[in-house]
């Protein structure tokens, strides 16, 4: 009986050992088994999601043996164009389909180098490894702008060089006069100077809007004639070339998940992003590809654009920077300059690593991972 301190004592250690036990094993309980709920705006059948999420969410699966779980939530199931970021900031999703672009005002960082992007023209595979490293590695205040929206940022996206899809056959630069055209951010400055008239909406109302004749055109890749069905409403084709649009993130997990995660699953899920971000580029360009190929057989017109047009899009093309700059100054935004800049250096330096890969994806997979994603903590 006289032991009685010492035990109590000795029953209060096991007690809190007991605790400690417990709580890791709840934690290692949930590194080893996460599960992440992805939405997406955009069908199954949509480039983005089936050439780019698609084999993200398979690749980290693989890789992880099984560990990471997903369920693929899109056609705007449960977020949309204009609720994704709000649904990843309130838990509804673990990781989404997000494009910046819809966002100017909650992701105003983001958005600077996005901006130039009617005026470029380039690889989609390089303009998607450039905005990856950009938003991953060289944009501090990119990344702490998505942070307080709960996001882990893993890869971004870029579409292949837009052209005009009317639904009505145009050539030269008197045919679009007056046209409205939906172009949603700074595209709609290109819009402009083509003497069209912008309006802006997303992807997912455009259809309904050019077989309602609320829009003549709309600026987007030719793949879009199969992938979005455009080609039911809009079946002639003006090739201009340039304007390659660039957002994200295209890939990411919550920082809630991201946190819960051990090394090897926060490697996979790094992996399977350099896969998603260059496959969907790389599909985008074999969709235009295979597009125009059977356009003839499609029963759609294509025409490439002519001097008058070409005159007009290469001084756009001139102007860009200085008045992405500008544009960025005028709102406040600081180093506007330097992002700019820093964003073209980077799309070079893509620009050459594509040029020397030619088709091997795989191999400009593995230096995007390497060279960026290997990098973020």
């Amino acid at each position: 009986m006289a032991s009685s301190p010492n035990r109590e004592e000795y029953m209060q250690h096991k007690f809190t050992l007991g605790l400690v036990f417990a709580s890791t094993l709840a934690t290692a309980v949930s590194a080893e088994n996460v599960h992440i709920a992805y939405g997406a705006y955009s069908s199954p059948t949509s480039t983005l999601v089936g050439q780019g999420i698609i084999p993200f969410i398979d690749e980290a699966e693989r890789l992880s043996d099984g560990s990471l779980t997903f369920e693929l939530l899109s056609g705007g199931a449960v977020v949309g164009t204009q609720t994704s970021l709000s649904g990843m900031r309130d838990g509804l999703v673990d990781g989404a389909l997000i494009s910046s672009i819809n966002y100017p005002s909650e992701l105003p960082q983001q958005n600077i180098a996005s901006n130039l992007a009617p005026g470029i023209a380039a690889d989609t595979r390089a303009v998607a490894a450039a905005t990856t490293e950009m938003s991953v590695l060289k944009c501090p205040r990119c990344r702490e702008e998505l942070e307080k929206w709960n996001i882990k940022y893993l890869g971004g996206y870029g579409v292949s060089s837009y052209s005009l899809l009317c639904s009505e056959p145009v050539s030269k630069l008197d045919d679009l006069q007056g046209l409205r055209v939906r172009a949603t951010g700074n595209f709609g400055t290109l819009a402009t100077a083509l003497g069209m008239v912008p309006v802006n909406m997303t992807i997912t109302e455009t259809y309904e809007a050019l077989q309602r004749g609320q829009v003549d055109c709309t600026l987007g890749s030719p793949g879009w004639l199969t992938t979005f069905s455009m080609g039911d409403v809009a079946n002639n084709v003006l090739l201009m070339g340039m304007g390659t649009a660039f957002a994200g993130p295209l890939l990411n997990v919550s920082l809630d998940k991201w946190d819960v995660l051990d090394d090897a699953q926060k490697d996979a899920l790094k992996r399977a992003a350099a896969h998603g971000t260059i496959s969907s580029a790389a599909a985008y360009e074999a969709a235009d590809d295979v597009v125009l190929a059977n356009a003839e057989a499609s029963g759609y017109t294509v025409v490439e654009a002519g001097p008058d047009i070409r005159a007009v899009l290469d001084q756009f093309s001139a102007d860009t920077r200085d008045a992405v700059v500008a544009q960025a100054e005028e709102r406040g935004l600081p180093d506007a300059a330097e992002t700019v800049d820093t964003f073209l250096e980077l799309l070079d330096k893509w620009k050459a690593i594509v040029s020397e890969a030619g088709d091997d994806n795989e191999a400009i997979s593995e230096r995007l991972y390497n060279d960026v994603l290997v990098k973020i903590d």
